[in-house]
């Protein structure tokens, strides 16, 4: 494997992470080539592997969200503080 080209560190790290991590990867039953070494099917249903697969999506999304957020926060500069308003005249009534 190699990768050509500039690619940002967050895609790189969100690579190395997914390289070292040892989650199963969930893959179609026919989908495999003569390197695999999965020697038995998997004991999960159908809906259990797409209601997986949608639960890591949904979590992939949220910590994107969460990144988003907080790298926004962090390169936002502080809301300016209101310029005080001038406290009202007092007149006296006739």
């Amino acid at each position: 494997m190699w990768i050509s080209g500039p690619v940002p560190e967050h895609l790189m790290a969100g690579l190395a992470e997914q390289l070292v991590s040892a989650v199963p990867v969930l893959r179609g039953m026919y989908d495999l080539d003569h390197y695999s070494a999965r020697q038995n099917p998997s004991p999960l249903t159908p809906q259990q592997a797409v209601e997986a697969h949608f639960t890591r999506i949904d979590a992939a999304r949220a910590q994107a969200r969460s990144q988003r957020r907080t790298h926004i926060a962090t390169r936002l500069p502080a809301p300016a503080a209101a310029p005080a308003s001038p406290a009202p005249s007092r007149t006296s009534r006739p």
